[in-house]
């Protein structure tokens, strides 16, 4: 007996031993003795990741995302077997280190250290990416606001303030990434709460052959620019059918959304739809199908209310380009272009780019409360004031709608209840973008646009220069918003 438990213990102590041998062993054995300069950096910036080659030392490369102030989230993504700081801050696996940026500026760089025991390599991040183009700026704004700003053939987004300094960004590398951005917004939600959004178009939706169709999804973010949600919008679902969250968002447009609360959004979709209601003096097909503008309103996963734009057989007749009815091809009669909130009574605004129209619809009861310009305009417009191929519309708190059109900016105050034009004033412009009233103090105007490398301009009555900012190289703007952000500039 004495003798088999000698034996036992033996055999445990031995097991014991093998088992420490062989987890030195395979300890020793997975040690990773990459040195720093063959290793690659990654990290998360704000939700964007970036890759850092360390093969060279004092390299100094582009940020995807910053902001100026202390709310920069850096993540480490893999261990690289040494200390990693940034400004000092010691970064470490899957957390969140906030960096304070001061200034972002070609001059100003962020220091990160990569340093073990036996190597260290230091790489300098650039607070205003090589990707953003470069910004002149004169004059000065007699508003208080932001601009939001988005380009055409590069995935850039950007914020600037009253004085045309950069505040936040997201740039991506052009030769890699295939996404655009668009509609870049500020919403003030109904508690009081301020969001941005805008528009990530996906490279691989179908846009069904729709010319200036933007298919993708909308990005939230708080009022310090961190993403909330990627999966805002809806689109092609039918009222009170539950939403199906790895769907959502996929199809909505680029033109029109709104948070009215961080719950409660609308949407713009567009949609092929064969109708049988187009009236017969049009000559329609028997299979005439058109491109119908969805908006949805959604709380949580239902969809509350949806407005059509095909149940409406008189907005057929209205369309002065994408409508060969008798075609068997999709025709875009109307193209939503733009979408905004009138304030007063959150009624939605549209612009319908192939009518050369501006329609207000109840969000109520869907019905269409008036129609500005083209062939029903019930403000009974003269000739000059009409208007073609808009590009966008807004409204300003004094009642003031300012339609933007390539080459002329208009300016009208409309009284809705004689329908009658009030107030009128036309700017000449070129390659305009969008416009805004900057105030109710001043009357003062912001015109963003393309031409002679010029994305913004302040003007006032007598057309004295305000704040001014140009854009070197050619690039090309998609959108450009203004948004006051001191009520008193509006009182």
């Amino acid at each position: 007996m004495e003798r088999n438990k000698k034996i036992l213990i033996g055999a445990v102590v031995i097991a014991l031993i093998l088992i420490l041998a062989v987890g030195f062993a395979l300890a020793y054995a997975g040690r990773d003795k990459t040195q720093i300069k063959d290793r690659t950096l990654h990290l998360s910036v704000n939700g964007c990741g970036m890759e850092v080659p360390l093969k060279k030392d004092g390299i100094t490369v582009d940020v995807p995302s910053l902001m100026i102030g202390s709310n920069n989230a850096f993540k480490l993504l893999g261990y690289i077997n040494g200390k990693i700081t940034v400004d000092g801050k010691t970064l470490k696996v899957g957390k969140s280190v906030k960096v304070a940026v001061t200034a972002l500026t070609p001059e100003n760089k962020l220091k990160v250290v990569i340093a073990n025991d036996k190597d260290t390599r230091t790489v300098y991040l650039r607070t205003y990416s090589s990707q953003l183009p470069s910004l002149r700026v004169t004059g000065e704004s007699a508003a208080n606001g932001e601009y939001l700003i988005t380009e055409k053939d590069k995935p850039v987004i950007y914020a600037l303030n009253t004085n045309g300094d950069l505040i936040w960004y997201q740039a991506l590398d052009a030769d890699k990434a295939k996404v655009r951005f668009t509609d870049f917004r500020r919403h003030v939600a109904t508690n009081g709460d301020i969001y941005y959004s805008y528009h990530r178009t996906d490279p691989d939706a179908d846009n069904g052959g729709i010319a200036d169709y933007q298919p993708g999804m909308r990005i939230v973010m708080d009022e310090n620019f961190n993403v909330i949600t990627e999966d805002v919008g809806l689109g092609y679902y039918n009222p009170e059918k539950t939403v199906n969250k790895e769907e959502a968002g996929r199809s909505v447009d680029g033109h029109g959304f709104e948070l009215l609360n961080k719950n409660d959004t609308l949407t713009l979709s567009y949609q092929t739809e064969r109708v049988s209601n187009i009236p017969a003096n049009l000559n329609p097909s028997k299979n005439a199908t058109v491109v119908a503008a969805v908006l949805q309103e959604v709380h949580g996963n239902k969809v509350v209310w949806e407005w059509r734009s095909t149940t409406f057989d008189k907005l057929y007749a209205l369309s002065r380009r994408g409508n060969a009815y008798g075609s068997d091809t999709p025709q875009d009669y109307l193209h939503v272009n733009a979408m905004i909130l009138d304030p007063a009574d959150n009624n939605p605004i549209l612009s319908l780019g192939n009518a050369d129209a501006v329609i207000k619809v109840d969000r109520e009861t869907g019905k269409i409360l008036w129609v500005l310009g083209g062939k029903a305009d019930a403000f009974g417009l003269k000739a000059h004031q009409q208007f073609a191929n808009v590009t966008d519309i807004a409204l300003a708190t004094d009642r003031t709608l300012v339609v933007t059109q390539a080459n002329k900016v208009t300016t009208f105050r409309i009284n809705e209840a004689g329908k009658k034009v009030t107030y009128l004033a036309s700017y000449t412009t070129a390659d305009a973008v969008s416009a805004a009233k900057l105030s109710r103090k001043q009357n003062n105007l912001m015109i963003a646009g393309n031409g002679t490398n010029k994305i913004i301009e302040t003007f006032y009555d007598t057309r004295s220069n305000g704040l001014i900012v140009r854009m070197s190289g050619h690039q090309t703007l998609s959108s450009v918003r203004y948004y006051a952000s001191d009520k008193a500039d509006d009182d």
